[in-house]
């Protein structure tokens, strides 16, 4: 099962990379451009079809099965400013076109494909045959490295590097919260919303909603590390 896991994560890295590289080669739109997303969308539709598919047929091998009720109060600090600022920029930037919509969609793929793909499949993997605290860190390490190839899509190294470290930082904290919620579909919401913040450029204009975001992050930097402290502890914990 995980050599068919191990293929289906290659598979999404080479389509990543060929989108981002078709993007910013061949029609000149660089990662960081807010048409970006739009762009990028027949790439994120593949992706989604493709990680759903195999989630669906895999789901009873994918489930997790650790006990305990889902605990939802620590995800809920940073998650409900996200959704607060997530919802001024849906709200700001409204217009029945094209160029709303798509950028909406595309950014809900991406929330869907790598929630999809990172916790439900590859951490969902992980937790079969490693330890919950080895199986966090080595899928947040996957999803740093997906970040790597934005470099195809005009990013500079320096960027690059900012981008590995701040995602391997979100992804410990997604993976904790993926297992101490066990609801993926708040999850999908929650990175929805982020990259939508992200590509819309509301903190731009609005400039107040800036000093948001950074204390989200720190939010999520401590949780991760509580949680993290937590499953050190109960070494033996992991899904059956």
């Amino acid at each position: 099962k995980m050599k068919i896991t191990y293929l289906l994560l290659l598979s999404y890295f080479i389509i990543m990379a060929i989108g981002l590289a078709y993007c910013n080669f061949y029609l000149n739109v660089q990662y960081a451009a807010p048409t970006f997303v739009s762009k990028f969308l027949p790439f994120l539709s593949i992706l989604c079809i493709i990680v759903t598919l195999y989630y669906a047929l895999q789901k009873n091998q994918l489930a997790l099965q650790i006990t305990g009720k889902p605990k939802y109060f620590l995800f809920m600090l940073p998650f409900i400013p996200v959704v607060f600022v997530g919802g001024i920029s849906i709200i700001y930037g409204f217009e029945p076109s094209t160029k709303f919509a798509l950028p909406l969609l595309s950014t809900l793929l991406i929330g869907i494909a790598e929630e999809t793909m990172f916790r439900r499949i590859l951490l969902g993997s992980f937790l079969r045959k490693y330890p919950i605290i080895k199986s966090i860190i080595l899928s947040a390490v996957v999803f740093s490295l997906l970040h790597a190839l934005n470099f195809l899509g005009g990013q500079s190294l320096n960027q690059v590097a900012a981008q590995l470290m701040i995602t391997f930082l979100v992804g410990l904290f997604f993976g904790a919260m993926y297992i101490s919620t066990k609801n993926i579909y708040l999850l999908m919401i929650y990175h929805w919303l982020w990259d939508y913040i992200a590509f819309s450029n509301i903190l731009e204009k609005i400039q107040i909603l800036a000093v948001i975001l950074p204390v989200v992050i720190v939010y999520e930097i401590i949780i991760a590390m509580l949680m993290l402290r937590k499953y050190s502890k109960n070494v033996d914990i992991r899904s059956k």
